[in-house]
């Protein structure tokens, strides 16, 4: 029985798990295969997909699929890279059971300038840009997050520049019945700034909830802006600053209902360890009512961490970029 699908990059302490691994494919380049996967993989009917930031043939990254009864992997899609009609390096995707189609986002593109775009794709291959970010205008640019939607086929999602012309330093937006409307443009102070590597999450009440990894007004050394970021609410379209953060540098995710990750009768139980400060003043802050009816959670990965953590992978594995599924 397969009871976890996981997608690593780099090799990753795969003599831990030596057992409960097993190596399905082995990405390589030379063949026009995809490079450099990453994100999560949507399992459907049978078949894996997953995006990668690279390929063998365009650079532009690609969508690519395992079939699980065939253990075949195959590009489904190809970005065309710079110069080329579609967006640059897809960093989200989704996949839209009501419609049949999978939605994503990239961080650049089209062209050689583009700020990143909003596309769909359906089962046929068929890549349709149904939003291109310009960077201008209050508009955002380089889409480095993921992509959530809601019951009604809303789309959101966060761009790590562009909106605020004094900051350039991103935006929160909503892709709705075809046209993006940014919900707020961060200008690098109390509001937060630079949403790096992170999807902003729906609660049952349908509010958005993100992180910013600097800003909030504190000083914090180090990071893209004044403060070591904030956790952010976007409720009825209007924003608020649930969190500053002042002793963790840079938080970079928010989950729900994540094992081993859940906030419970206002208590943040999370794998990292952070300073007791930081934990006294998260729990005042956040009551059980934050929950809002769901079992809910919060973790995030300091910048340096996550760099020590990837320099350590690829010191052991420099090279390898493969897929693994555990057995039992």
């Amino acid at each position: 029985m397969r009871k976890l699908i996981l997608l690593f990059t780099l090799l990753f302490c795969v003599s831990c798990f030596a057992s409960n691994f097993t190596v399905l494919h082995r990405f390589n380049p030379k063949t026009g295969d995809a490079l450099n996967p990453w994100g999560s993989l949507l399992l459907i009917d049978g078949t894996l997909y997953g995006i990668s930031a690279n390929d063998g043939h365009s650079e532009g990254g690609a969508v690519y699929i395992y079939n699980l009864a065939s253990r075949k992997e195959s590009v489904f899609f190809r970005f065309q890279g710079y110069g080329g009609s579609t967006g640059i390096v897809p960093t989200g995707l989704i996949w839209d059971a009501v419609v049949q189609l999978f939605y994503g986002v990239t961080e650049s593109g089209p062209g050689d300038s583009g700020c990143g775009t909003i596309f769909s794709l359906d089962m046929a291959g068929t890549e349709t840009t149904l939003y291109a970010f310009t960077g201008t205008n209050g508009d955002g640019c380089q889409v480095l997050g993921g992509l959530m939607e809601d019951s009604q086929g809303n789309l959101y999602g966060t761009t790590f520049r562009g909106g605020d012309a004094n900051c350039d330093c991103g935006t929160v937006w909503e892709f709705s019945d075809g046209s993006e409307t940014v919900f707020h443009a961060f200008t690098g102070g109390n509001d937060g700034s630079y949403p790096y590597h992170t999807t902003p999450l729906l609660d049952s009440s349908g509010n958005l909830w993100g992180v910013t990894n600097s800003g909030g007004g504190s000083s914090c050394p180090g990071t893209w802006g004044a403060g070591c970021g904030t956790i952010y609410e976007v409720s009825a379209g209007v924003y608020s600053v649930a969190y500053s953060f002042s002793a963790i540098e840079g938080p970079e995710g928010i989950a729900f209902d994540a094992s081993g990750v859940l906030w419970e009768a206002g208590k943040l139980v999370c794998p990292l360890n952070y300073p007791p400060d930081e934990e006294r003043k998260l729990k005042k802050r956040f009551p059980p009512r934050m929950l809002k009816g769901m079992s809910s959670g919060l973790c995030w990965l300091p910048p340096k961490e996550h760099a020590e953590s990837m320099a350590s992978r690829r010191r052991s594995h420099p090279n390898n970029s493969e897929v693994y599924f555990n057995r039992e």
